[in-house]
């Protein structure tokens, strides 16, 4: 398991990871998206090619914990 910033990544080919403030998606490492959770409560199922969290700001989210917590 890898925690890092936003995500938590599973066995190296699932991610369940905050997209945005609205989003949260389980992705797999094949860039599709199995379901997204949206603030408004909805949600939408997969398989699918958007909001994966493999790819996505890569740069930008570290694989350091940060804005995950336990609990």
């Amino acid at each position: 398991m890898v925690v890092g910033t936003d995500y938590i990544e599973f066995a190296g080919v699932w991610r369940l990871a905050e997209i945005n403030w609205a989003h949260l998606s389980l992705s797999h490492s094949d860039r599709a998206t199995s379901m997204i959770w949206r603030i408004d409560g909805t949600r939408h199922g997969g398989p699918r090619g958007d909001w994966h969290a493999f790819g996505w700001n890569e740069f930008t989210k570290a694989k350091t914990p940060r804005n995950v917590r336990k609990g």
